[in-house]
């Protein structure tokens, strides 16, 4: 049945659902940076500052770490093909447990 649904999905759908998803998280995204103009570096430099050891955590410390992740997307791309082999697995799966 999944697998199914893969199949009747086309390319364009699939596009729209996530670029109106996306659009979503990027205005939600937004909002949050506007309530906390310095990415919440002054709040996590006073959350470090009294843990044992990082008493000497600055500003900087702060900002070097949470941009370690700039580049990595947090998400794995895959293919159509990759998608629709985990729905399949997945599928399966849930079939042999119903068993």
């Amino acid at each position: 049945m999944l697998s199914d649904a893969w199949d009747t999905l086309t390319k364009t759908n699939l596009q729209r659902a996530w670029n109106k998803l996306w659009s979503e998280e990027q205005s939600a995204g937004e909002e949050d940076v506007n309530d906390n103009e310095d990415g919440g570096v002054n709040e996590v430099t006073g959350i470090c500052s009294k843990i044992p050891g990082f008493e000497q955590c600055d500003e900087n410390d702060v900002s070097e770490w949470l941009a370690v992740d700039n580049n990595d997307p947090g998400y794995q791309m895959l293919t159509d093909e990759e998608i629709k082999r985990h729905g399949r697995h997945i599928q399966r799966h849930l079939r042999q447990q119903k068993l």
